[in-house]
């Protein structure tokens, strides 16, 4: 198995980018622009914020019920996988109302797959004795998070453009939340199998 350093980092790295630090923390700073790009209300592009959070809210259960029996890894990379390409696709955005909030609704199925919900779960598995200070810094992620991308997507919006911001943090998302989680996202060996009853 791999050491549980590498796996607390994965889960930072994972909850550093995930749909709590990006998608929610960023909205504000693209909400402007994308009312000026399609001539929408700032009221029309905010409802894309409120269809997503009502979709975490609505898949949690079902998240948690996967995560309850199956791999963590299996949940985690694919709602990864999804969540980055789903967003990086924002950067394709028509001037269609429906387009922006067929996106968002994607982006809330899968969200709470990407944050700690999932990664909480494994590093408790590795860390016994230091599990309240492995799980503070998995929340720390979340929360460094919340600092660094607003301002990397304004200083992306201002130099190229919305839409090249959008790529480039769906980039990130990929590059930081997968590669890591396909290596060492693994509960411990000796951990009782998962399988359904």
């Amino acid at each position: 198995p791999p050491p549980r350093s590498l796996v607390l980092l994965t889960a930072c790295c994972g909850v550093f980018v995930s749909f709590a630090s990006i998608v929610i923390y960023t909205f504000g700073v693209f909400l402007k622009p994308l009312a000026a790009s399609f001539h929408w209300s700032r009221t029309e592009v905010s409802l894309a914020f409120t269809l997503t959070a009502l979709t975490v809210a609505a898949c949690s259960p079902f998240i948690g019920r996967l995560l309850d029996r199956f791999p963590t890894r299996r949940i985690v990379i694919p709602c990864t996988i999804i969540y980055g390409v789903t967003f990086a696709s924002l950067a394709l955005l028509t001037p269609h109302l429906g387009h922006l909030l067929a996106v968002f609704f994607v982006l809330g199925v899968v969200g709470n797959g990407t944050t700690q919900l999932g990664y909480a779960r494994v590093v408790s598995m590795w860390f016994d004795r230091e599990r309240g200070r492995a799980l503070a810094a998995v929340m720390a992620g979340s929360g460094l998070g919340s600092m660094v991308f607003p301002p990397i997507a304004q200083a992306l919006i201002s130099g190229w453009g919305w839409r090249a911001a959008y790529a480039v943090l769906g980039f990130i998302i990929l590059l930081l939340g997968v590669p890591l989680a396909a290596l060492f996202l693994y509960e411990p060996e000796t951990f009782p199998s998962r399988t359904p009853p």
